[in-house]
């Protein structure tokens, strides 16, 4: 799972913040395969810009002439992360303190957080952005996890009368204890393992 962070909020703040800042030029030479090429370098060049802080960075009008490619874009003002509020471990937000705005460090932080608890017995576990203000250039956020039902390991089926395995045999090999918090990555490993077993 991933979390799309930036396209709406964005948006709802651009506009003021464009209306505040300088035009710049950037150019770059490049041997042009296909259009979709001078999408894919403006694309980067812009993410590049977010990645450090810019986060309404956008161009504006751009050129391609002569295997030359320019661009008038906004940079913005450059934001930092502020506080972070949630209802779970706050321990891995502390590795963005004060440092610039990365949407895309902030969704990893998220997808691990979830994994966490995905593997922990909550497979329905869901986070939610509840709000992002922004603060002197600080961009403060407040979060909240659902953990929603608490789920175990029970049984092994087969519906494959072929396979002749002891319930106990394909619940050690598979790591699947009975009882226990249901894990997301011994599921996920179940179809892999059962490959390398020669006899199934």
């Amino acid at each position: 799972m991933k979390f799309f962070t930036l396209i709406t909020f964005s948006f709802l703040f651009a506009t003021n913040f464009f209306a505040q800042s300088t035009s710049f030029l950037f150019t770059k030479e490049i041997k042009l395969k296909d259009t979709m090429q001078i999408t894919d370098e403006i694309s980067h060049f812009i993410n590049k810009k977010r990645q450090k802080g810019f986060i309404f960075a956008s161009v504006d009008t751009f050129f391609f002439e002569k295997n030359i490619l320019t661009l008038k874009y906004y940079k913005g003002e450059k934001f930092y992360w502020g506080n972070f509020n949630a209802n779970f471990s706050q321990r891995n937000f502390k590795k963005l303190n004060r440092q610039p705005v990365d949407f895309q460090k902030f969704d990893k932080i998220l997808d691990n957080s979830l994994n966490f608890f995905i593997n922990q017995g909550y497979p329905f576990a869901k986070i939610n952005i509840d709000t992002m203000q922004i603060n002197n250039n600080l961009l403060n956020v407040s979060i909240s996890m659902q953990k929603n039902n608490f789920i175990v390991f029970d049984t092994i089926f087969f519906d494959d009368k072929n396979i002749n395995l002891s319930e106990k045999f394909l619940q050690n090999f598979l790591q699947f204890k009975q009882n226990k918090p249901y894990n997301n990555n011994i599921v996920e490993n179940i179809d892999k393992k059962l490959q390398n077993l020669e006899f199934v």
